[in-house]
């Protein structure tokens, strides 16, 4: 992440199918965005495959919101998808809770 003035962290994530739908990711990321909101960090982006809606709503179930969409993006494999980018800011004298 850099020196402690950094404004912005990019977080990404997977986790093993086994453990879908128990609310682990949800739990790891609350932990991790309080961490990044005393680190200084003001903005937090992440990106999802358009066809991942669980990983989505993890993210819009902790106040991130849609910023865009890519149509095709050609991956490494030759495979093409699309991504949705998404963003949470700290607001100004909000110590940012995410429960």
């Amino acid at each position: 992440m850099g020196t402690r003035s950094s404004e912005q962290a990019v977080i990404g994530y997977v986790l093993n199918r086994s453990y879908w739908g128990k609310g682990y990711m949800n739990e790891a990321l609350t932990v991790l965005l309080r961490y990044l909101w005393e680190y200084g960090v003001q903005r937090i982006m992440a990106q999802v495959d358009p066809r991942n809606e669980r990983s989505m709503n993890v993210l819009k179930k902790l106040r991130f919101r849609e910023t865009g969409r890519k149509e095709k993006v050609r991956e490494v494999d030759e495979v093409e998808h699309g991504i949705v980018y998404f963003a949470l800011e700290k607001e100004k004298g909000d110590n940012q809770s995410v429960e």
